[in-house]
């Protein structure tokens, strides 16, 4: 059997396999209260192959006043809890709470609730000062934290999790750089962590044996006077010393400009500035510090993408399970799609499960609704912002029966039409996908080529295979025309001609071919003017640099990628900086005095491509016919994939 379908024990609990959902912020509650929808998303990976979910932060004292968190000490709540609880056990599971406050911690300037802190340091990130906690204060937390702990044990809650990285509260008092106090719980790392220590004891005394107790710890948050590998070690001995600990695992960056390390990329760079290639980049430096805590289960996490990566941190001994975040978000069925794929690796049969499965592309467009205050979302899963998330069935999808009548042809063989083609073929129609290239997504291929864009080849793969297993017709090298499609008769026609950016077929033609070596002298200077304030911009610079271009990159008037969520606009900026792309605003009086450059693009929105024309007498009337993609206006990948699902359902006919 396949390490990570083993059982496992975690303190007094029996895992049936070694596969946990980590923490994830849904904004699912309402006004503080637990909702149908926030016990569905857990249940709903409970069923799909998760042992053991942690929630997202919870209110669990008067003081935390977050309202999109539930309001654990509120009785209102008590039945709710109870019920949420019990969903995610009736379906094999324990659900854990994971326990948290932000303290100074903030995205913004600005905060309805106050804002505490071990010491009245501003927060690196938004600048917020809080009030410091007096002696008594941090005492009171603690106790209040271990009576939190005991409702929801009477509740149906496993265990808690303590939030002690991220940048938040406990982070905050770990820390030399956030942390000045003279009283017990400063000074030396003994004294910075009792805070920590403290909560763990009395966490065990409230709650008894049995009750989990698990505690993220942070590993490196890559700030002077912050958490380095070797005072993340000294803080995993002090935890170690308490004895109560059922399980560890360690978190990267803080509430800084490190923050994106807690969301790591396809290709990563690490805090000391080398290239981690590949998956799982913190597996090894987690199993590292879990030596300083013998005898403690330890939790691998960040980017553990597919079964196959958790398998083999598995295997390798770096971890006794696997907290899985971003992939459960994509599909909820991560943890089913397992005992396939690993079965097909085992030597039962080539598994299909690897396509089967939505994949997580990294894109951190989750973190970005959650962070705007938007409720949890995801690019490749367009149901789950939507509410009308279900169950994905496994098995291949079955072909339409000869005695469907509902025809449908898609033109365009782009994200949005394929996806198209997908849903509807998968509510029974007959479908004939055009498309230009031999194979369909033949633009999704070529830039998952670029750097940050790796993991959409393994969406189109997906995205393929789930054509080919609904019978989708694909007829390949034909841009069609009206006579093309309304030669099969259709019922309904779905435009997915997409839209043509400006400056794709110059990138072709020029740094793909003849500037390949720039030595030659032609355009070695090159301004890109971003319009947009996507990632697209300076995707482009770096890789031109890495070409050996010098590259000058004008962003937006309000900042590189601002368009994108901060994580990945931090990423973007510590890209850049790495390529010696030097970046100017669009709004510096300074920025023409770059160099008189020989080539300027502007990357600017696209144009919608308009499609097969039919010609003068237009359309047939009474033939549904609807745009998605951008064809019907730019867009991001995300809505592309979320116009192209909505076909599955039928259009009315027009009146006539």
């Amino acid at each position: 059997m396949p390490r990570l379908l083993e059982p496992v024990a975690l303190g007094g609990l029996r895992l049936r396999n070694r596969i946990a959902h980590a923490a994830v912020t849904t904004r699912y509650a309402e006004a503080g209260r637990v909702t149908p929808r926030l016990i569905a998303y857990h249940a709903a990976r409970a069923r799909g192959g998760a042992a053991l979910l942690v929630t997202e932060p919870m209110n669990l004292l008067p003081s935390q006043g977050a309202p999109h968190k539930v309001r654990a000490h509120d009785p209102a709540n008590f039945t709710g809890l109870e019920v949420w609880a019990t969903a995610v056990r009736a379906e094999g599971s324990q659900l854990v709470a994971q326990l948290q406050d932000p303290g100074r911690g903030r995205l913004l300037i600005g905060t309805e609730v106050e804002a505490i802190a071990p010491s009245a340091i501003a927060d690196d990130l938004s600048g917020v000062l809080p009030r410091a906690l007096t002696t008594d204060e941090v005492a009171d937390l603690v106790q209040g934290f271990a009576a939190a702990a005991r409702r929801l044990r009477d509740l149906g809650f496993a265990g808690v999790e303590v939030s002690a990285g991220h940048g938040h509260l406990i982070h905050q008092f770990l820390a030399l750089r956030s942390n000045r106090r003279s009283d017990r719980y400063g000074g030396d790392i003994e004294g910075r962590a009792r805070f920590l220590t403290e909560l763990c004891l009395a966490l065990r005394a409230a709650c008894g044996e049995g009750f989990l107790i698990g505690v993220k710890l942070p590993g490196e948050d890559a700030m002077p006077d912050g958490i380095d590998l070797d005072t993340a070690a000294a803080i995993t001995r002090c935890v170690h010393a308490t004895g109560v600990a059922d399980y560890l695992t360690w978190c990267w960056g803080g509430h800084s400009r490190s923050l994106h390390l807690h969301l790591p990329a396809v290709e990563v760079a690490d805090v000391d500035g080398s290239a981690v290639l590949g998956h799982a980049p913190y597996a090894a430096k987690i199993a590292a510090l879990a030596k300083h805590a013998p005898g403690i289960k330890v939790a691998a996490l960040g980017l553990i993408r597919t079964p196959a990566e958790a398998e083999r941190v598995l295997q390798q001994g770096l971890a006794d399970f696997v907290q899985i975040g971003r992939p459960f978000i994509a599909d909820a069925d991560w943890g089913r799609h397992a005992e396939r794929e690993l079965a097909g690796a085992s030597g039962a049969g080539v598994s299909s499960g690897q396509v089967a499965r939505r994949p997580c592309i990294a894109c951190n467009r989750c973190w970005g609704r959650i962070s705007r205050g938007e409720p949890l979302g995801c690019t490749v899963n367009p149901a789950l912002a939507e509410g009308r998330e279900a169950g994905r069935v496994i098995a291949a999808a079955s072909r339409p029966s000869a005695s469907i009548k509902r025809r449908v042809v898609v033109a365009g063989a782009g994200p949005a039409g394929v996806a198209a083609a997908c849903a509807a073929a998968e509510h029974g129609a007959s479908v004939t996908l055009f498309g230009a290239g031999e194979r369909p997504l033949r633009r999704l291929r070529e830039a998952a080529a670029l750097l940050g864009a790796a993991a959409l080849t393994d969406l189109a793969d997906h995205l393929e295979a789930r054509a080919a297993r609904a019978g989708v017709a694909y007829r390949g090298g034909v841009t069609a025309v009206a006579a093309d499609i309304l030669a099969l008769q259709p019922d309904e026609v779905v435009l997915a001609c997409g839209a043509e950016p400006g400056w794709r077929e110059r990138w072709r033609g020029e740094l793909r071919g003849r500037l390949r070596s720039p030595l030659d002298g032609v355009d070695a200077a090159l301004t890109i003017i971003d319009e947009t304030g996507t990632a697209a911009a300076p995707m482009l610079a770096v890789h031109a640099a890495a070409l050996g271009h010098r590259v000058v990159l004008v962003t937006t008037a309000a900042g590189l990628a601002d368009g994108e969520p901060l994580v990945e606009r931090q990423r973007w900026a510590e890209r850049c900086a790495a390529a010696g792309v030097e970046m100017r605003s669009a709004a510096s009086p300074v920025m023409q005095a770059a160099a008189t450059p020989s080539s300027v693009w502007v990357v600017a929105e696209a144009r919608p491509n308009a499609g097969p024309d039919p010609g003068p007498a237009g359309w047939p009337t009474g033939l549904p016919l609807r745009r998605v993609g951008d064809c019907h206006g730019p867009g991001t990948l995300a809505d592309a994939l979320a116009a192209g699902e909505a076909c599955g359902v039928p259009l009315p006919k027009p009146s006539r």
